[in-house]
């Protein structure tokens, strides 16, 4: 794929600065990506309420106030956590660019909150996570989580609960004062990244200065602000024992979910990996979508890909079936992962997975939001937004026995993290276990 010219530049308070000119585009995208930790529930309840409320300053009242404001410029701003970040998401008029950007510095470096914002954003929290707390896929993910990377790894803790919520506004932590100290003391500007996507009129690339300085000049002015939070590593595989979550016994689904640890997107092996993936469950043509789909029906699809946070990547299978064909299906997974790994590909098989995942970036990347988007996690991740025209150009040389080599160094038994969720009964074997009898599985 041909992206638009680009420019990628390393401020010197650290921050990845990327500018993207679409030439044309009405609006222009702005994504900022901030480095947030979390070492324990507390934190990942801080976390989460400052993906909320960062946007947020001194003057707006609430929410709504706020949404006034960004519309009087013309602009929209919306923004998340996530396990290793707080994502802020702006759609502006290109003359209002430099206006958001300063609007968002400031809010980082010196972070405030009224009390109507700070009470809204609780109570949206609060709601949130009890209604997560119903869902299955809440507590598969959490045990995943804590299997993957162990106790207290900063990875450890992707949601929050209620209760986790409750004790810290029992012990009065989440007032504005103390939350606009905790965002002082955590946010920075350092290990962030900055991308903008719009038509910058750069004259097709030949003159980013002219784009690129008052953005550079924002960050350099405002400085980095709070200490970037040190990197996390990676454990790699743990043994974890093949996992029960149990459910109700009047469950008629299942879930299986298969997690190993992967290389990093920079990392050699991954666009072999990348292949492996999509041959066995990545999309409708695969492997495990055309015998469990379309061939027995016990499936509506199964899905693969990875799980990429800043400084590690984990590859993911996903799907759900009747609870009566657990067994067989899981064991169908298996073995296709088993022949994958010894066999490798099909010519054949290899150039449609190739053909498919290349065209579905080029789809996905066919606005300016989308691109702003997967480019801001790319470079966040350590990345270039040369990397879809990089690994494309390895896909279409890669050969069936290197995808086999690399699901082989990384897709192992003793590497896989394999969890069900079922009703009990339901599940055979004697080398089952629930997360409660496993040390780092559950909480």
């Amino acid at each position: 794929m041909r992206l638009p010219p680009h420019h990628h530049e390393r401020t010197a308070g650290g921050t990845d600065l990327v500018a993207v000119d679409w030439a044309g585009a009405d609006l222009t995208e702005l994504r900022l990506v901030l480095p947030v930790l979390r070492t324990d529930p507390r934190t990942a309840v801080l976390a989460h309420l400052l993906g909320r409320l960062l946007p947020l300053g001194p003057t707006d009242a609430g929410f709504a106030a706020h949404d006034e404001r960004m519309l009087e410029h013309g602009a929209g701003v919306s923004s998340g956590g996530g396990v290793d970040r707080v994502t802020v998401s702006a759609t502006v008029p290109p003359d209002q660019l430099r206006w958001a950007l300063e609007d968002l510095v400031g809010r980082v470096l010196a972070p405030a909150f009224t009390p109507t914002a700070v009470a809204e954003a609780v109570r949206a929290e609060r709601t949130r996570l009890t209604r997560a707390a119903a869902h299955r896929e809440t507590e598969v993910h959490r045990v995943l989580a804590r299997s993957r990377w162990g106790p207290g790894h900063p990875y450890a803790h992707p949601l929050p609960t209620a209760e986790d919520l409750a004790r810290l506004e029992e012990d009065g932590e989440l007032d504005p004062d103390a939350l606009a100290r905790s965002a002082h003391a955590r946010l920075t500007l350092d290990g962030a990244t900055v991308v903008v996507v719009g038509d910058l009129g750069t004259d097709g690339g030949r003159r980013w200065p002219d784009a690129v300085g008052p953005l550079r000049d924002v960050l350099d002015t405002a400085g980095p602000g709070a200490p970037a939070p040190p990197a996390p590593g990676d454990p790699g595989p743990r043994q974890v024992p093949r996992l029960l979550v149990p459910v109700g016994d009047d469950e008629v689904t299942a879930s299986v979910r298969l997690w190993s640890p992967a290389p990093q997107r920079q990392h050699p092996d991954h666009p072999a990996l990348l292949q492996f993936g999509m041959v066995l469950g990545g999309y409708f043509g695969s492997r495990l979508n055309q015998e469990l789909r379309e061939r027995r029906g016990d499936v509506y699809g199964v899905s693969t890909g990875f799980e990429v946070l800043a400084t590690a990547a984990t590859f993911v299978l996903m799907l759900e079936c009747p609870v009566d064909r657990l067994d067989a299906v899981h064991a169908t997974v298996l073995d296709t992962v088993a022949d994958l790994r010894r066999d490798g590909p099909g010519e054949d098989e290899l150039r449609a997975a190739v053909r498919y995942s290349t065209n579905a970036v080029t789809v996905g990347m066919a606005t300016p939001a989308a691109l702003a988007g997967a480019g801001a996690s790319v470079v966040f991740g350590g990345d270039t937004l040369d990397l879809w025209a990089r690994q494309a150009g390895i896909a279409a040389t890669l050969r069936p026995a290197e995808v086999a080599a690399a699901g082989e160094r990384h897709l192992s038994p003793s590497a896989l993290i394999d969890l069900v969720a079922a009703p009990a009964a339901a599940v055979t074997g004697t080398d089952v276990r629930r997360p409660d009898e496993v040390e780092g599985s559950s909480a």
